[in-house]
């Protein structure tokens, strides 16, 4: 089992700074994997990560077109996989996107688990007592602690 940290978020804004608290972090290579049921913020993750990166109001759910790509200064690759199914797998090519030396941000991925990187990190969003709360639960690096309060 992963390591993992969970936090309480009870505000749009602390949401918003969790997610450009990871934005911050991540490098070149890393892969993202955001998990949740429908409606629990994972698109909304995406933007917020894509707008700290400097691409603000650009963001949508590529769940038709498979993958957006966001000329942030990392090239970012953002992929849904929310309607795939393991025969459809081989179409998307996920090496292509390994190789670009990007970042990839990709929701359900555990629909395609096994096509996917071995170093991931996971983000699942789960929905809190109130509507408006979400529980983050953060795991996948070995010390994911850092990105929750290490300064940047």
């Amino acid at each position: 089992m992963l390591p993992s940290t969970t936090v309480l978020l009870t505000s749009r804004h602390a949401f918003r700074e969790l997610a450009y608290r990871v934005a911050d972090r991540l490098r070149a290579g890393d892969c993202l994997l955001l998990e949740g049921e429908l409606g629990t913020g994972k698109t909304t993750w995406v933007d917020d990560m894509v707008s700290r990166w400097g691409c603000p109001g650009v963001v949508s759910s590529p769940t038709f077109q498979l993958v957006h790509h966001y000329p942030t200064p990392i090239p970012v690759y953002h992929m849904d996989f929310y309607r795939i199914k393991e025969a459809s797998a081989s179409v998307l090519d996920l090496e292509y996107y390994l190789q670009k030396k990007g970042i990839l941000l990709i929701e359900w991925g555990q629909n395609l688990a096994h096509f996917l990187p071995k170093k991931c990190l996971q983000v699942t969003l789960s929905y809190g007592q109130d509507p408006d709360h979400r529980l983050v639960t953060i795991a996948g690096f070995e010390n994911q602690e850092r990105i929750l309060y290490d300064p940047i």
